[in-house]
């Protein structure tokens, strides 16, 4: 990264992607179905997945830090499966580090799928919980509407 220069990023026109999406195996149909559906075909935004925009032969940890660092925002699904998941706390950790030391302001939002007992939330995913744009995924099909909206407007937000 060094080695090519390492230029921090201006405005929002710089960046491939309006959002990453991170995800664990087990979320796979919510983030490919339910999310993408919503925000590239709804709301029109581009979406980074990994199963579909990584660069196939690359560094699974350079194509992870491409996507982040070329998107405006990084949605985190948090589920009992993300957390068990290294490559997904490999992505949150990378992500904090542009959030915090690259762009210096806030960049990721979380939705928390099912129940998770705070006490099993990994350290830093619970401190920053209240510090962050997240939702709860809504248990009651009448809330999900309001829950896509806000969902839409936090990755429009600067």
């Amino acid at each position: 990264m060094f080695k090519r220069g390492y230029e921090r990023l201006g405005d929002d026109n710089n960046f491939k992607y309006d959002v990453f999406v991170s995800y664990a195996e087990g979320n796979r149909s919510f983030a490919t179905k339910e999310v993408v559906k919503r925000l590239e075909g709804e709301a029109g935004l581009k979406v980074c997945l990994h199963d579909r925009d990584f660069v196939p032969g690359s560094d699974i940890s350079d194509n992870i830090i491409g996507a982040i660092r070329h998107s405006r925002k990084i949605i985190f699904i948090v589920s009992s499966h993300f957390i068990k998941s290294d490559w997904c706390m490999y992505e949150f950790h990378m992500a904090r580090y542009e959030e915090t030391v690259v762009r210096k302001r806030n960049c990721t939002i979380f939705i928390f799928l099912g129940d998770i007992p705070l006490a099993d939330l990994p350290y830093k995913i619970a401190q920053v919980r209240d510090q962050t744009v997240f939702a709860d995924f809504p248990r009651d099909s009448k809330e999900e509407t309001n829950f896509w909206n806000v969902l839409i407007d936090a990755v429009h937000e600067p």
